[in-house]
């Protein structure tokens, strides 16, 4: 898995990296929203079911014992009158609270009651409803003032009535159970969900840790050691090698780095067998766009013919054939020099050797009246001056007073210095 990554280019490495983030970003995400959406669901039940339902429950039962409060108090007021009529009212407008409320209740809990408990409040209520305004009637209608049988009455529908409420307490208690629910799995879904955000969120840092890691060893080391190694390269070190195994940028970039050494190598090689004087071409062009290449190639092909030229010089100098001369015009720059320099070097060495000969050759047939007029330096000087003398002594008829010779007269052979020739005259003497 690890060399997979390695050999991956470095796009699918960073795409990797980032998509890992991405992912694990995306699934908190996902979490927090997820948790969000169960606090918010919770969170509306308590708020649009539960405490509306609670409230409509107690204001029911406000209700219902405000009904029969008027009911009793009913029976306190003659019939007929103010007070009693306004009583009256207050009975049946708490009734029909108690229905509309009722039905509040029923559509804000949607369902999240048990049928029996809706049921029985139901059927308590219709027959306490019928009980009481029975009650009412026969107060209103009753003129005898005889309240015991009416009493009795209101005592008898008292335990609908104490069931009714009975229903509404236990309708309370469920729905109070309910909201306690929906808090304790919001808190647990917000426990929950920050839990698992901890955990991811270390997990992220992990990771990018784990990646960034995998992508600095992968991508950052390798581009470090191969700007290290043209850095060697500029100060003219090139045995260093990269020698990465890898198929990627990276790998296909140390490989060509790798290979440019190499090639360099190849290069001071070949350097140094012409700095020993071995001039043979073995070099093979690198691509068809090489450019380093022809330029060995043409300084070797330049110091070939350079030593062509030279050994030509030197085998007609060897066979005698001393007018024989290099071409300088095929070569360019120094090399040009050197030849020209060459023939330069032949010239002053055999000049005096050919009017040396020339006078000797004269002198063996008997000609004494020539010298050397050349004007040299050095060793041929020196063997101008031999010439010169050898011809002086050989003349057979006396010479003037003195014979005028250069002012360095005689020479100097060998580094010791001769007394003074004298001249004819002065030997005779």
């Amino acid at each position: 898995m690890y060399q997979w990554f390695l050999n991956s280019n470095t796009r699918k490495k960073l795409t990797i990296a980032f998509g890992s983030m991405i992912v694990f970003l995306v699934i908190i995400a996902g979490v927090g929203l997820s948790s969000i959406s169960d606090i918010h669901s919770e969170m509306n039940d308590i708020s649009k079911k539960y405490l509306p339902g609670i409230n409509f429950l107690l204001q029911l039962d406000r209700d219902l014992y405000q009904s029969v409060l008027a009911q009793q108090t009913m029976l306190t007021e003659k019939s007929g009158s103010t007070e009693f009529e306004k009583l009256k009212k207050e009975h049946l407008e708490n009734i029909e609270q108690v229905k509309e409320r009722w039905d509040k209740f029923k559509e804000a809990m949607n369902g999240q009651v048990e049928k029996s408990l809706l049921d029985s409040f139901e059927s308590n209520f219709k027959a306490w409803e019928s009980e009481t305004k029975s009650i009412v009637s026969r107060i209103e209608s009753d003129t005898s003032g005889s309240k015991d049988a009416l009493i009795a009455a209101i005592t008898a529908s008292n335990g609908n009535f104490k069931e009714t409420r009975e229903i509404v307490n236990q309708l309370t208690e469920a729905t109070e159970k309910k909201t306690d629910v929906s808090v304790v799995n919001g808190e647990a879904t917000v426990n929950g969900s920050e839990r698992i955000i901890k955990i991811a969120t270390v997990l992220i840092l992990l990771l990018a840790y784990f990646l960034t890691k995998l992508v600095t060893k992968s991508i950052a080391e390798p581009i470090k050691k191969a700007s290290d190694m043209m850095v060697e390269f500029g100060n003219g070190v090139i045995s260093s090698r990269l020698n990465l195994n890898r198929a990627d940028e990276i790998g296909i970039l140390s490989h060509s780095v790798d290979a440019f050494a190499n090639s360099l190598s190849k290069i001071v090689n070949t350097l140094n067998q012409v700095a020993d004087g071995n001039f043979s071409d073995d070099i093979k062009p690198l691509s068809t766009v090489d450019e380093i290449t022809p330029s060995i190639h043409k300084t070797l092909g330049s110091l070939q013919d350079l030593q062509s030229e030279t050994d030509i010089l030197i085998n007609a100098a060897i066979d005698g054939k001393l007018s024989t001369r290099g071409n300088a015009n095929l070569f360019k720059g120094g090399y040009s020099k050197i030849i020209s320099g060459i023939n330069q070097t032949l010239d002053a060495v055999i000049l005096p050797v050919k009017e040396g000969s020339a006078i000797i050759e004269k002198m063996s047939h008997g000609d004494f009246t020539s010298q050397m007029t050349g004007n040299y330096k050095g060793d041929h000087q020196i063997l101008k001056n031999s010439i010169n003398v050898m011809q002086y002594r050989q003349l057979p008829v006396p010479q003037p007073k003195y014979l005028r010779v250069p002012r360095k007269w005689p020479p100097v052979h060998r580094n010791k210095v001769r007394k003074p020739l004298k001249s004819p005259r002065q030997l005779k003497k």
